[in-house]
């Protein structure tokens, strides 16, 4: 599900193991912009650039790592 609010935007996904599906999730998004068609990217009918935001905004901070720890 994703909710709009004033400055953000919040995505939520099910899951029974977040912190695995969680990692599983990113390594997987890492995987597909590291095979991304240069080319295409180069001539600008594709930016990643907002995907690239995405995934830095979803890297956990210290904090958040060892509550995931600890779940």
């Amino acid at each position: 599900m994703v909710r709009i609010e004033k400055d953000k935007f919040v995505i939520e996904v099910p899951s029974s193991f977040p912190a695995d599906d969680y990692t599983e999730t990113m390594r997987e998004l890492f995987r597909l912009i590291s095979v991304a068609d240069k080319d295409r990217l180069d001539n600008g009918e594709n930016s990643l650039g907002f995907v690239c935001a995405l995934l830095e905004n979803m890297l956990p901070d210290e904090r958040d790592v060892r509550r995931m720890i600890h779940e």
